[in-house]
């Protein structure tokens, strides 16, 4: 039928703590197995492990956060700085709960927009979100098969959910490009003041 590997995605923001400093993020809940299917976001740890199912108060963060003592980071002064692997954060989430994580690894992607996200597992996410059903997803992400016809996979989808919203890898790739651009103009503007 085309379709390689598909996953589903939740998210919710947080702010992560870590001895007096703090960074807000965005928390992705996954089943790690079948995102791994879909992102190689596992292939970039640069310390600690990926997550594995069945996971529980371990949060898998992105180096932007962490900052792990890597002071040459654009956004070092901002990040967490000195956590790593081992490490263990406070996750405030925006529905009020609170909760300590251990980090269980620290990727690095070199992508700004990519390393300044968290990710769990969905039995965590379900914890944390006790009111959302298991069986719903805020995002569904498709891998195709080389070649497969993109456009009859879209319709296939929109027909069997009509009102779904999507988004090709070239758009979503635009936006990141966008607001790559904006980071980099927030971030010549700081080093001027500095």
């Amino acid at each position: 039928d085309g379709v390689e590997a598909a996953c589903a995605r939740n998210s919710l923001g947080a702010e992560i703590q870590y001895e007096g400093a703090h960074f807000t993020s965005a928390v992705y809940a996954i089943d790690p197995a079948r995102d791994a299917r879909v992102f190689s976001i596992y292939e970039t740890t640069i310390d600690g492990e990926y997550l594995e199912a069945g996971d529980t108060g371990q949060v898998y963060l992105g180096v932007q956060v962490a900052g792990a003592g890597r002071t040459e980071l654009e956004l070092y002064s901002s990040s967490l700085k000195t956590v790593r692997a081992g490490s263990k954060v406070t996750l405030l989430f925006v529905n009020g709960v609170e909760k300590e994580y251990t980090v269980k690894g620290i990727f690095f992607t070199e992508f700004v927009q990519g390393d300044i996200r968290a990710y769990i597992t969905e039995s965590d996410y379900h914890s944390v979100v006790q009111a959302q059903p298991w069986d719903t997803a805020m995002s569904i992400h498709v891998k195709l098969e080389e070649g497969a016809d993109r456009s009859a996979i879209i319709d296939q989808v929109m027909a069997a959910r009509p009102g779904l919203k999507y988004q090709t890898w070239e758009d979503a790739l635009g936006v990141l490009k966008s607001m790559t651009s904006s980071f980099d103009q927030i971030i010549t503007i700081l080093r001027g003041t500095a």
